[in-house]
């Protein structure tokens, strides 16, 4: 199973912490087979391998950010290895969260 992890902060008093110094920390302490992208990171794992990781992620942006939003996509494909970094303009809806908490595709 792959997992696309990212996260980004909100609101306009955006604190000068990177949450991806933490969130590579994390990522690399894990085993896992991982690439990072210009979102992000692609993961390689199991369902429960990628689920604590991605909670460990938000879990330590949380403790210095009080409002961000943590993006996952989720591939399960037993033939699956961690792709390239995605090639911008597919066709692919992109789900963003509003600073007024409102989901809407793009």
């Amino acid at each position: 199973m792959l997992l696309e992890l990212s996260v980004s902060l909100k609101g306009r008093h955006e604190p000068a912490n990177d949450p991806s110094v933490d969130m590579n920390r994390i990522i690399g302490a894990s085993g896992l087979h991982y690439e990072t992208t210009n979102k992000g990171a692609v993961l390689e794992g199991s369902w429960e391998q990628l689920m604590a990781v991605a909670k460990k992620c938000h879990d330590e942006v949380l403790k210095k950010n009080d409002r961000f939003t943590t993006l996952m996509k989720a591939v399960d494909d037993a033939g699956a290895a961690v792709p390239p970094a995605p090639i911008c303009g597919g066709n692919e809806p992109e789900v963003v969260l509003e600073d007024d908490g409102e989901w809407m595709m793009m």
